[in-house]
């Protein structure tokens, strides 16, 4: 699975920073993950200013054996190293577990 995200810097974070991708099955499991330095390390947060666009390409590596069905993509930013997770927000409501959830379906 390619995907692409985009973060935009509304500040300059200066220092790491990584970015999860999980995807997990219907009972909230973790079924696969693509986490690491966005850009692919090729632009670390350490360097964003306030502003920068930053385009993140992934490859999210599927289970063969990985049932047709409905799944869940999930998105977060934490620190690195320590692994906490940033607080993200839709308007005034802060989202569970600190991740936007999108839901996909897998077909064959």
């Amino acid at each position: 699975l390619l995907l692409t995200l985009w973060w935009q810097a509304l500040d300059a974070p200066g220092e790491e920073r990584s970015v999860l991708v999980h995807l997990l099955d219907a009972q909230g499991t973790l079924i696969t993950q693509a986490d690491g330095a966005p850009a692919r390390g090729g632009w670390p947060t350490s360097l964003w200013r306030s502003g920068d666009t930053v385009l993140d390409s992934r490859n999210v590596a599927l289970p063969p054996d990985l049932p047709v069905g409905d799944y869940t993509l999930a998105f977060g930013i934490y620190r690195w190293p320590s692994l906490e997770r940033l607080p993200l927000r839709n308007g005034d409501v802060e989202l569970a577990d600190a991740v936007v959830r999108v839901p996909i379906t897998i077909t064959r």
